[in-house]
């Protein structure tokens, strides 16, 4: 394959794809590797692979990369039709369906609309909504994941746990964090001795890559705010499961690969205006009606659990440490400082490190204004 945009040459050795056919054939070496489809004896449509797994597999790396350069030189749709060829050449491999592709598009009908299917089961674990958030779909695809991994009843005691810390953690105005919810059920599973650790930081790593719908690949977000917001995250349910069956196909297939993802890991909150999370939430007084010096209330899902609360400046440098004086407004521990939140420099951060080991950071702009 060549393609030239005037700048860029890209060039590939020779493909060729009949989807009548269902044949790959590659010239590179003179062996052809067929994709065919046939008929058992009761009727039903079964594949029948030609030549090894070794050579599709480099034939799907092959194409993949031809599309992703076509994709990044000249952004030609047919980068995405190229991309459904590689994934149905892998679920063949894998035995998921004649004529389908890993994200259920079909095949005859690449080029065109197709029909979707969810063939990773994703959909009943989401909300029967219209539209689902990054979280959201963070913890569906660890539920379906586990359930891959350590069986259907890793993935039944994971659901309950999840269910569980939703409750725990809902705040008084309705509010649930679903990813940190989602996150401490696995860990508790992997505590339990339900799910290796080190399988669970791998499932963790996938889902939290295969979740993203925005172009903030570092961040999970929810479904409130307003247009334009950057901390929500949404997309129509279809939309969303086709990006992910599209990501998990790559993961199963081993053309894309997740880095682990520690269960105890940092996330870092920033306000919208002088708003961080509402009722029952963080809060950061800078002027306490006791002394007149700052005060920070941390959430109350967090009570019992904190280790240490410290401000820190851009750099990390730390500028204080908050003294714990107890519970109040809601269930929310209090920590207090010697001087009024005015008298730190702008862009401070406060962190909070759990007994888990988790760390969770909050972005202060201007220290002399409340954020709640």
């Amino acid at each position: 394959m060549r393609v030239d945009n005037g700048a860029t040459r890209i060039e590939n050795r020779p493909t060729q794809f009949n989807p009548a056919m269902r044949s790959v054939q590659t010239g590179s070496n003179g062996t052809a590797v067929d994709v065919t489809r046939s008929q058992t004896s009761n009727g039903s449509d079964a594949q029948g692979l030609g030549g090894s797994s070794r050579d599709v597999i480099d034939l799907g790396r092959n194409i993949l990369d031809t599309a992703e350069s076509l994709s990044s030189a000249s952004g030609q749709d047919a980068s995405e039709v190229m991309k459904k060829v590689v994934q149905w050449i892998l679920s063949a491999i894998e035995g998921s369906g004649a004529g389908t592709t890993a994200t259920g598009v079909s095949l005859d009908g690449a080029a065109s609309s197709g029909s979707t299917i969810d063939p990773s089961g994703l959909a009943g674990k989401l909300p029967g909504t219209g539209e689902v958030s990054e979280e959201q779909l963070y913890a569906a695809i660890l539920e379906q994941r586990i359930g891959e991994t350590a069986g259907p009843e890793a993935a039944k005691a994971f659901a309950e746990e999840f269910q569980s810390e939703k409750q725990r953690l809902r705040r008084g105005d309705g509010y649930v964090p679903v990813e940190e919810a989602a996150q401490n059920a696995l860990r508790t599973l992997s505590e339990n001795g339900e799910i290796d650790g080190s399988a669970a930081e791998k499932i963790n790593g996938e889902a939290f890559r295969a979740a993203q719908l925005d172009d903030n690949g570092s961040l999970l977000y929810d479904d409130r705010g307003g247009p334009g917001d950057p901390t929500k995250a949404t997309a129509s349910i279809s939309d969303a499961l086709e990006r992910a069956n599209r990501q998990l196909a790559r993961f199963r297939s081993g053309i894309d690969r997740a880095e682990p993802r520690s269960l105890a890991s940092q996330s870092t909150k920033s306000p919208q205006g002088q708003k961080v999370d509402g009722p029952d939430g963080f809060l950061w007084k800078p002027e306490s009606e006791s002394n007149g010096n700052l005060v920070v209330l941390v959430p109350k899902e967090y009570a019992h659990q904190v280790s240490s609360l410290q401000i820190q400046d851009g750099s990390g440098a730390v500028l204080a440490e908050g003294r714990s004086n107890g519970y109040g407004n809601g269930g929310r521990e209090h920590f207090r400082f010697d001087r009024p939140g005015g008298r730190f420099p702008e862009g401070v951060v406060v962190e909070l490190k759990l007994k888990n080991g988790s760390v969770v950071r909050y972005e202060i702009p201007t220290p002399s204004e409340r954020y709640d």
